[in-house]
């Protein structure tokens, strides 16, 4: 079942939130007003709670919901959602749009929690000028440039993450501050970023000399305008 099945009105009763929560595999209850917007949420313990409070099989939703539920956007990272359930020792969180509006569910177990964690470090080069694609380049650095509904350097940074590698390091130049204040410190993405400032362009490796001490293992190092979908944990395999 799909997640729009979780949704039920502020008038539905304690009957109907206990047959969602039976029916559907989301095992939770996403309360809507009128407009659509999140009004609250219920799970089995929120039902568990009613009835022992009294509640009747008639009672309505809007009295025994969670009405300060936890939610994200849809621009948060799958990464970082997961992160939240494990802080927050959630197992579902609704997506909510700038109005307020439900548009999704996460559930934990969309995930792959088995995710070993990858202590290589990831070096993206994304501190040159773009000039073959001028005018597109000229007030925007190529990583930063979209394909689909997302910049180049925030896929390649997803894929990464979904992958178990969350330290990485961005050379920046042309632009700089507009990766930097696209990006932020990762966290938004499950990451950690350290940003290699270069001078001067210093050519396709040069910003090695950069890092802030001699990596321990294997570094990952590519462009940060590349498509792709390779799974790189495969890639270090074959080399180690």
């Amino acid at each position: 079942m799909t997640w729009e099945s979780t949704l039920i009105a502020l008038n539905a009763t304690l009957t109907d939130a206990i047959r969602v929560i039976n029916e559907s595999r989301h095992q939770i209850c996403l309360v809507t007003d009128s407009d659509k917007k999140l009004a609250g949420t219920i799970t089995d313990g929120d039902v568990r709670r009613a009835l022992l409070r009294g509640a009747s099989m008639t009672t309505p939703a809007s009295d025994f919901m969670n009405v300060q539920p936890f939610s994200v956007t849809p621009d948060v990272a799958d990464s970082k959602a997961l992160q939240f359930c494990r802080e927050r020792v959630l197992r579902q969180i609704p997506i909510v749009d700038n109005n307020g509006q439900v548009v999704g569910l996460h559930h934990v177990d969309q995930f792959n929690t088995e995710t070993a964690i990858q202590e290589n470090w990831v070096v993206l080069m994304a501190g040159g000028t773009g000039t073959r694609l001028r005018p597109l380049t000229e007030n925007s650095p190529k990583p930063l440039l979209s394909v689909g509904d997302k910049p180049l350097l925030e896929g390649i940074i997803e894929n990464f993450v979904r992958q178990g590698f969350s330290q990485f390091f961005i050379s920046v130049n042309y632009l700089a501050e507009s990766i930097k204040d696209h990006f932020g410190d990762g966290t938004k993405w499950g990451a950690h970023i350290v940003y290699l400032d270069e001078d001067k362009p210093l050519g396709t490796a040069g910003a090695l000399k950069l890092l802030p001490e001699k990596p321990t293992s294997p570094v990952i190092v590519m462009n940060g305008d590349l498509v792709t979908k390779i799974d790189f944990r495969d890639v270090l395999d074959f080399h180690s």
